[in-house]
């Protein structure tokens, strides 16, 4: 499998770090050549790991590792059915952040960055928080999430 060597090497690097068990990683795959794959390989070793998620991909909305990690789903593959996503989608035509668009429309997109409306024309990233209140209840969604 495809980036297998990539995401072990990020997970190394977490543990050297001293990042705990059970952090969910987010493999930031916007920029990255698509190799057919590479979304099963990555989310299949980051279950693996000490980590024990699949993890959040970071990607643009009409990217092919969407449409990878969609058909993975499709075809009830639980590393993808438990990956969430973290949507680039830029929008840089208003003042402000624009309303809630990721541009892919799934409850597995927990955040998605819109370009240039922070301070100094930085990125925002927008987070979908829902019902979920306190750091309590993100930690036991969290954890609903994981387990299923």
């Amino acid at each position: 499998m495809p980036f297998i060597p990539h995401t072990q090497q990020a997970i190394d690097q977490m543990q050297a770090l001293g990042i705990p068990a059970g952090v969910y990683p987010v493999w930031d795959l916007e920029t990255w050549p698509f190799v057919s794959g590479a979304v099963a390989s990555i989310l299949a070793t980051g279950r693996a790991s000490i980590y024990g998620g699949a993890g959040a991909l970071y990607c643009n909305p009409a990217s092919e590792v969407v449409k990878e990690w969609q058909a993975l789903r499709g075809a009830g593959n639980a590393d993808a059915q438990r990956a969430l996503l973290w949507i680039a989608r830029y929008v840089t035509d208003s003042v402000s952040p624009p309303p809630w668009a990721p541009g892919v429309d799934d409850p597995a997109v927990i955040a998605w960055q819109d370009n240039d409306h922070g301070p100094d024309d930085t990125d925002i990233s927008e987070l979908r928080l829902g019902a979920i209140l306190s750091v309590g209840d993100i930690a036991e969604g969290l954890k609903q999430v994981l387990a299923g």
